[in-house]
This record gives C-alpha cells, structure tokens and sequence, in this order.
C-alpha cells in the first residue's frame, strides 16, 4: 500500500520514504557488511531523481576511496 505519499500537503515539503538494506562482501577471509540506504522522494524537485542509493563505506580505498552512490 503506498499510502504514505498522502502525508505531504506541499510539495516543497520534500517527504521521503526511507529502504535499508545490507549485504556482506567477502574480502579475503574477511566478511565486510555493507548497508544501503535508498531515499524515495514522493515529489523530486525538477531534473532530481526519485530514487537515490547510497552505501555507508567506501569502496576502492587503496587507489582512490569512493562512497558508492546511484
């Protein structure tokens, strides 16, 4: 049920949904869990996406550290 989007009166208001998610990488013999937030916005402002995913550690950090983000 997506019912959650008639909570915002005003679209400048920005309401957004909030996922979670996790996923362990295995680097060696080292397990490394990852968490992913993805943001849902009822009402992106023009030209901004709806979805936005982003990662809580980097990745890549021995050449150039990067936070993962879509």
């Amino acid at each position: 049920m997506n019912d959650w989007q008639y909570a915002q009166t005003d679209p400048r208001e920005q309401l957004a949904r909030l996922h979670f998610f996790s996923i362990k990488k295995l680097q060696g013999e080292a397990e490394i869990e990852m968490m992913i937030t993805v943001k849902e916005t009822f009402t992106p402002q023009l030209g901004a996406m709806q979805f936005f995913a982003q990662t809580d550690k980097q990745t890549n950090q021995k050449v150039l550290p990067y936070t993962p983000s879509k």
